[in-house]
């Protein structure tokens, strides 16, 4: 029997009905727009949009984006002190900092963090949508705590955290529907914890992506620590190409001979997201949601890292 193609439409419509049961009250159409699960957000003292001036002498829509929690406001002070010196402040003008986390922010982390910043008036403090960070109801929570818990042996401490699935999931494909991105073309990931000890300012990375029309831009390349924590990702990855090959680029306009051996199997290379920009047009793009949602009903991201 040939495969049936499934549009984006009837993927989010699957979604949908899966959640109509966790959700409370229909949607308007105007917050659909802006998240993928919902939000409640009136409760919560968070930003929820940028400011209107917040490109002023600004070459490009670009802006530093880090999740991260309270508990780790010095590690995100020193990474973000470091891009600070070393690009921001140099600049004519700053790129304004996005910090997400599935918690409210705590006064004093707001403070700390504000006070490191070239300029204050550019930090933003959004709140995690908790519909889209939590298991969606087609997972098993009690499985994939069990599974992170097991790659303890394989893993960094980090990615054995049974809450890492719901950070790879958001990360993957959900956080750019917050609101705070609505206006931002392109994205700076930054890892708390992360330093950077290179002078940047003399070519800013954002006008680079944008100049040269660059989708992502990354530092390293890796192998998976372990092929038993990516077992399924490359037999599902085929099946996705097999529903969907007017989706895929021809192999030689893509990196998908970087991702073969010689045997034509997946060499387990993973590009490292310690430093990572994207253009938000590709992660918004039809091609790259069908394959998160794809990904995402699979289950992949909570029963394996």
């Amino acid at each position: 029997m040939p495969a049936r193609h499934v549009s984006l439409n009837d993927l989010e419509h699957v979604i949908t009905n899966m959640c109509k049961n966790h959700v409370k009250a229909p949607l308007p159409e105007s917050l659909k727009v802006s998240y993928l699960f919902g939000m409640n957000d009136t409760l919560i003292k968070s930003d929820t949009r940028l400011k209107e001036d917040v490109w002023t002498n600004l070459p490009v829509k670009g802006a530093f984006y880090m999740m991260t929690r309270n508990e780790d406001l010095m590690k995100a002070r020193m990474t973000m002190k470091s891009i600070e010196e070393r690009f921001n402040s140099k600049l004519n003008s700053t790129y304004p900092w996005i910090f997400l986390n599935n918690q409210p922010f705590t006064p004093e982390f707001k403070r700390f963090i504000k006070r490191t910043a070239t300029n204050p008036d550019q930090v933003y403090f959004g709140h995690i949508d908790l519909d889209a960070w939590n298991y969606p109801p087609w997972i098993d929570g009690v499985r994939s705590q069990a599974l992170f818990s097991s790659f303890r042996d394989v893993v960094t401490p980090r990615v054995s955290r049974p809450s890492y699935g719901n950070y790879l999931r958001y990360q993957s494909g959900l956080f750019f529907y917050h609101p705070l991105f609505d206006d931002v073309d392109y994205v700076w990931r930054v890892d708390a914890g992360s330093t950077y000890h290179c002078e940047m300012f003399m070519d800013d990375p954002f006008v680079t992506m944008q100049t040269n029309n660059k989708s992502i831009g990354f530092a390293l390349t890796e192998k998976a620590t372990s092929e038993v924590t990516l077992f399924s990702l490359w037999p599902v990855t085929n099946h996705f190409m097999g529903l969907y090959p007017h989706l895929i680029e021809p192999s030689d306009d893509s990196v998908f001979s970087w991702l073969m051996n010689n045997n034509n199997e997946y060499n387990y290379c993973q590009i490292s997201t310690s430093f990572e920009i994207v253009n938000l047009s590709f992660l918004r793009s039809e091609e790259y949601k069908t394959l998160f949602y794809y990904l995402d009903l699979v289950g992949g991201f909570f029963y394996e890292r």
